[in-house]
C-alpha cells in the first residue's frame, strides 16, 4: 500500500514535475498533472500493487448534487 497526503507530493519522483511547475509559476498546466499521475500509476502497477486514486473533492460531491 502506498498512501500519501497532498503535501507529500515532493517526496514522489513521478510527481516532482507538478511541484516544480507550481513552484516556478504558481500554477500547473493541464497536461502536467495527468502526465505525472500516469507516471505514478505506472510505477505502482509495475510493483504489482493495485491503484486507487482518491481526490479531496470526493467527500463533498453528494452535497453538490443537492444544489
Amino acid at each position: 500500500m502506498d498512501h500519501f497526503r497532498e503535501e507529500e507530493i515532493l517526496t514522489r519522483p513521478q510527481l516532482r514535475s507538478v511541484a516544480e511547475e507550481f513552484e516556478a509559476t504558481e500554477a500547473v498546466g493541464r497536461e502536467t498533472l495527468p502526465a505525472a499521475t500516469a507516471r505514478f500509476v505506472a510505477s505502482v502497477v509495475a510493483r504489482g500493487d493495485d491503484v486507487v486514486i482518491a481526490d479531496a473533492l470526493a467527500p463533498i460531491m453528494p452535497a453538490l448534487r443537492s444544489l
